[in-house]
């Protein structure tokens, strides 16, 4: 990115930044009565809440969403901030993938000329969404108590429709229904925000995969910045909430293509000495152990992991070469030293094959997730069109802590199978309150491991709570069966978790309890990313 790009970048990323906030604190206390200190003033004065049904359950969402914040020992006041940061940063991260998507032709226009990008033109001749609108530009119809017209209404709803859409494979960026997407930009300000992301300045920006990147580190540049005040110059101890914005640093491309292919590259040219690759890779430094081969794997079965992922930029550039990869197994399938038959069926099989079975990343931070999974999807559909992820394998560990009373409670009025089930979420969920800050540090197998211990669960066990784990009697297996027996007991046990959460969230109702379940969800799938043994581990 050349250095005029980079700084229209920054500029436009702060700037955004601030209207965004701005906007969120505005509608907070201007429309939905939730005031800077946290507390609710009365719904019956706010008009719009007694006149508009959706703004009314904006309003209850944001009620609950405190109430369930409170299980984690957040105020109110932390609980609105970060309400407001969440909503900045996700629009700001839709309006650049939705840019960034258009220049690439992978999107129809919906940002770059506003309510009259053709995309949304084209949106609005459909069954069921022109509606009235048109007499909007008459002055027939006046605008609603949150400053919408019928034609930014039905814009509102076009930009809505396109995030359902792309939910469909990045949910976490994209869902309509979160919290985020109620707090919309209003006419005016998303006005302005649109004319910031079309600026001629950034064209060049659009077109590049590090503008992903640079975009999360300018938006945590004031975070950083008031971390590194707060240490240096004020003499405070750093708080554990503060590691995430202090450690991302976005690293430049070429360091990232020398770990890349020193690792995931050499990996395959040990395993294939007569590969075609070595004249495809830039800063491979070759080493005396090349010459020593390893076992042949097929394409689809390795692994790469960035524990610490940011904005996925290392995986953009695994992307690439195991696409290579996935090339040169297609052409020499069945030959001599290559498995006999290919990881896909077919060239345009083989982006989805990457970003489900190749590439797994984790981040302290749910907005660096954001953006992988972006970077993630603009890379697949860049070669191939048409294509439809299924699975992300992207794990963002900011998970709220819970007291002892909230997992105690949590875990009794859980309906399992097996009491095993419940000691070990008792182990794990406690665990979990160290992910916002240890990320992939946190030593959950080890966890698993001493329960497993303490507990003694051997063959007998499993056979006397009735869990299938095997099929032979054989004494001398037993002494193998333990080694694994880390594993045996997640794999076996997860699904009876998953089992119990889903059960408990479809039947009861009470606050604390579904946050509780919601949120150790995701601990399973950080529980799932750290017990998988990968190939390369960059970062």
């Amino acid at each position: 990115m050349s250095p005029q790009t980079k700084s229209a970048s920054h500029d436009f990323t702060l700037k955004a930044r601030e209207i965004l906030e701005k906007e969120s604190r505005e509608q907070l206390e201007g429309i939905y009565g939730l005031l800077p200190d946290g507390k609710w003033e009365p719904s019956k004065n706010y008009p719009a809440l007694e006149k508009i049904p959706e703004a009314m359950e904006t309003r209850k969402r944001l009620e609950r969403f405190i109430e369930d914040e409170r299980a984690a020992d957040l105020n109110p006041q932390e609980v609105r901030e970060k309400i407001i940061k969440e909503a900045a940063f996700t629009w700001l991260n839709r309006l650049v993938a939705f840019k960034m998507m258009e220049s690439r032709k992978l999107l129809r226009q919906t940002v770059s000329k506003g309510p009259q990008s053709n995309g949304f033109l084209m949106w609005l001749t459909e069954s069921g969404n022109e509606k009235d609108y048109e007499r909007h530009d008459k002055g027939d119809l006046p605008r609603n108590e949150i400053g919408e017209g019928p034609r930014h209404e039905a814009y509102r709803h076009f930009i809505l429709h396109q995030c359902a859409e792309l939910a469909k494979e990045t949910k976490i960026l994209f869902d309509p229904d979160n919290l985020s997407s109620r707090i919309f930009p209003r006419p005016r300000l998303l006005k302005d925000l649109l004319a910031l992301l079309n600026d001629e300045a950034l064209t060049d920006a659009w077109q590049e995969d590090e503008t992903i990147g640079w975009v999360y580190q300018h938006f945590i540049e004031d975070d950083k910045e008031r971390v590194f005040n707060k240490i240096y110059t004020l003499k405070q101890k750093m708080a554990l909430r503060d590691i995430a914005p202090a450690t991302q640093i976005f690293t430049p491309k070429w360091i990232v293509q020398y770990l890349v292919e020193n690792t995931l590259g050499r990996l395959w040219l040990r395993m294939h000495p007569d590969s075609r690759f070595m004249g495809k890779i830039k800063y491979y430094v070759p080493q005396n152990s090349d010459r020593q081969p390893i076992p042949v794997k097929a394409v689809r079965d390795i692994t790469l992991l960035d524990p610490a992922c940011g904005t996925m930029h290392f995986g953009m550039v695994a992307f690439d070469i195991f696409y290579e990869m996935y090339l040169e197994e297609l052409d020499m399938a069945g030959q001599q030293g290559w498995p006999k038959t290919p990881s896909v069926g077919e060239k345009s099989d083989i982006p989805a094959s990457i970003i489900e079975n190749n590439l797994y990343g984790i981040d302290l931070d749910l907005r660096a997730i954001q953006l992988s999974a972006l970077s993630l999807l603009i890379k697949a559909k860049t070669k191939n069109g048409s294509v439809i992820l299924k699975r992300l394998n992207l794990t963002h560990t900011d998970i709220p802590e819970f007291s002892e009373k909230a997992i105690h409670d949590f875990v009794e009025s859980l309906d399992t199978a097996h009491n095993v089930t419940k000691k070990l979420l008792r182990q794990i969920l406690p665990t979990l309150n160290k992910a916002y800050y240890l990320g992939s540090l946190l030593r959950i197998e080890t966890v698993i491991q001493d329960f497993v211990e303490r507990e003694r669960i051997a063959l007998k066990d499993f056979r006397r709570l009735q869990i299938p784990l095997f099929e032979s009697d054989r004494p001398q297996q037993l002494e193998l069966e333990l080694t694994v027996k880390r594993k045996i007991v997640w794999d076996d046990v997860k699904s009876e978790i998953l089992s119990a959460f889903q059960q408990f969230l479809a039947t009861r109702k009470e606050v604390g309890g579904a946050f509780v379940a919601n949120e150790s969800l995701k601990g399973l799938n950080l529980i799932d990313a750290l017990i998988r043994k990968h190939d390369v581990v960059v970062c």
